[in-house]
């Protein structure tokens, strides 16, 4: 859960981060996403159990691999005393809020009023997780992460989240395809940013996992292929949950990405960067 410093002399170990993220913004994009299902044609008085329980199921798989990651439960506990005063433990706040408003929408039979306030709480708590996972990777010396990268998450985490939401309560229609497309936009130019970040950082800074760094154009455009391309077929051909598929998959590529493409900023990669610079200028 906690952004950990790559280890250069290991192979690729950030795969419970992977598995945690992606869980993670899925489950927060889909409760994040519900207003914006709503301002495009989905009923307000639609529980949305079925949706709520996709939350609650994504959040609680990334907090138990969290604790995995973590190593001891109780650390979640003191991260939770910290709220407000690190990345960790308001990420950790905002995933029990957005779970425990999931469990409360499955759980409770509501009247329409309540259900649509108790979807706006899970909402808020949604885009709480997303903004703070932006927090947590936002590191000095990561040149791959900082600015756009981190903040990547919030329209990749609603894009899913509303492709769930037309996916399922729009069948056979297209009142939210403009929604899909704007939201598939906005995403394509975060990951197009991520790219160019990427690049501009491979001659600066020391490479997490040189193999998957050389592999890196195969990356870009496989995510794209996977993320970019469903939501069309979701509001354009009826494609329903057989479009989330890819989806999901592209969800995990994206957070492959993330870690994989890390570039590190360190004494050494600097020095060879300045010592090359001279070089060229003579």
């Amino acid at each position: 859960m906690t952004a950990t410093r790559p280890d250069w002399s290991r192979g690729f170990h950030e795969t419970t981060l992977v598995c945690f993220t992606a869980a993670a913004l899925s489950g927060a994009g889909v409760a994040a996403a519900r207003p914006l299902a709503w301002a495009t044609g989905l009923r307000a008085d639609d529980p949305g159990r079925g949706a709520a329980a996709s939350v609650l199921t994504l959040i609680c798989a990334g907090l138990l691999i969290s604790i995995g990651h973590l190593g001891r439960p109780s650390r979640m506990m003191r991260a939770l005393l910290r709220t407000g005063k690190n990345a960790l433990g308001t990420e950790v706040t905002f995933a029990a809020l957005t779970a425990a408003a999931a469990l409360l929408l499955v759980c409770v039979p509501l009247r329409a009023a309540a259900l649509q306030l108790l979807w706006v709480l899970a909402s808020l708590a949604g885009l709480g997780l997303l903004a703070s996972l932006a927090w947590v990777y936002w590191l000095p010396g990561q040149i791959a992460w900082k600015g756009v990268p981190a903040l990547s998450v919030i329209p990749l985490g609603l894009l899913v989240g509303y492709v769930v939401h037309t996916a399922t309560a729009f069948p056979r229609a297209r009142p939210g395809m403009w929604g899909a497309l704007i939201l598939a936009a906005l995403d394509a130019l975060a990951w197009a940013a991520r790219c160019a970040r990427v690049e501009a950082g491979a001659g600066r800074g020391e490479a997490a996992h040189p193999s998957a760094m050389a592999q890196r154009r195969w990356i870009y455009v496989l995510r794209f292929l996977l993320v970019s391309l469903p939501p069309l077929a979701v509001v354009l051909f009826d494609a329903g949950l057989a479009g989330l598929v890819p989806m999901a998959l592209g969800v995990i590529v994206d957070r492959y990405a993330f870690y994989s493409l890390a570039i590190k900023q360190t004494t050494e990669s600097e020095v060879a960067r300045i010592e090359s610079k001279m070089t060229s200028d003579e």
